[in-house]
């Protein structure tokens, strides 16, 4: 399998535009033999099921970066709490650690949340190991 879903993308348009290229030129010859008809059926199955994956792949590709814009806006709250924590003027030393303690778990569970999305789905590992670097 190749590493990016744009790679996946980009080879089917090849594919793709190969396939189109060949039915094209298929269709340029008038009348054919049994077996080219034949030939040219499968060419446009194949057309058809290509067209079909590439769609497959560009919804999977919205979707993954609907998904990925949500991280950084969760990421970026993360980071403006964070913010107000470190700007806010704490009279005790117990209160920072509450803060930071906060800060921690919720770290933790979006590191836990894209490790356990990263294993049960193979197409968000460019994403989430994005997003897994931004955290480590």
């Amino acid at each position: 399998m190749s590493e990016s879903p744009l790679e996946d993308t980009s080879h089917c348009h090849l594919n793709l535009d190969e396939t189109r290229a060949s039915k094209k030129t298929l269709f340029q010859v008038g009348s054919q033999p049994e077996e080219e008809n034949e030939e040219l059926r499968k060419f446009c199955e194949l057309i058809s099921s290509l067209e079909y994956n590439v769609d497959q792949i560009r919804k999977k590709n919205h979707e993954l970066g609907e998904e990925a814009t949500g991280y950084k806006k969760c990421l970026e709250m993360t980071i403006n709490m964070f913010n107000v924590f470190v700007n806010e003027d704490f009279s005790f030393h117990e209160d920072l650690k509450t803060a930071q303690l906060k800060m921690y778990i919720l770290v933790k569970k979006l590191k836990h949340q894209i490790k356990y999305e990263n294993s049960s789905d193979q197409h968000q590992a460019p994403y989430g190991e994005r997003a897994c670097e931004i955290f480590s």
